[in-house]
């Protein structure tokens, strides 16, 4: 399996008066049963972090550019979760990879999506942030200002998706989709995964 994960469990609720005084109750290693404290019901909270090895990603028509289809893989979370009602929330943790919710075509993938960006955002434009000054005192910093804006552009920080039935509530063509723009000397990438939800 092309990733490691690392789990934890925890149930958290912040309780609010009228004064807006809030106090906060954790309780790690919950049962799977939803948790009450009094009248209130409290979900269950699931973190897992899904390490993508870089040379197993798809390439595309720019070198500077891999992608892989993770939905199976955080469908897997969810399993592991037991949350069938919720949300999941999918962050990566880097400024030059993310996820987005598209179609997991190849044409879309690997030609179209690199070749528009390139058009705007191409390698070797004079970028402020490649500028030499900075770089010299940045021992090992690529010149990747072209990566962070196809980045910024194409891929949001994080998404977040409806659990039903313990499976993500996806449509007909959508598929969760990890794009790396800077894939060169990053053996693994780590993308970060939150379920909060009901396991009844």
């Amino acid at each position: 399996m092309p990733y490691q994960k690392k789990s934890r469990t925890l149930v958290k609720i912040e309780i609010l008066t009228p004064y807006r005084a809030a106090c906060t109750v954790q309780v790690s290693n919950c049962s799977l049963k939803p948790l009450r404290i009094g009248g209130l019901r409290l979900f269950k909270t699931h973190v897992a972090s899904l390490e993508i090895k870089v040379p197993s990603l798809k390439t595309t028509v720019s070198p500077d550019i891999g992608w892989k289809n993770i939905t199976e893989e955080i469908q897997t979370v969810i399993q592991q979760s037991h949350v069938r009602r919720g949300i999941v929330v999918i962050q990566s943790q880097h400024t030059t990879a993310g996820v987005v919710i598209n179609e997991a075509e190849e044409g879309l993938v690997e030609t179209d999506l690199p070749q528009a960006l390139a058009r705007f955002f191409p390698r070797g434009r004079e970028y402020a942030h490649d500028r030499v000054e900075r770089l010299r005192h940045t021992p090992g910093e690529p010149e990747n200002a072209h990566a962070h804006l196809q980045c910024i552009f194409a891929t949001p920080g994080s998404v977040a998706l409806i659990i039903e039935d313990a499976r993500l509530a996806l449509g007909e063509w959508q598929s969760v989709l990890f794009v790396d723009f800077d894939p060169h000397d990053r053996p693994i990438r780590t993308v970060r995964v939150m379920i909060v939800g009901d396991t009844e």
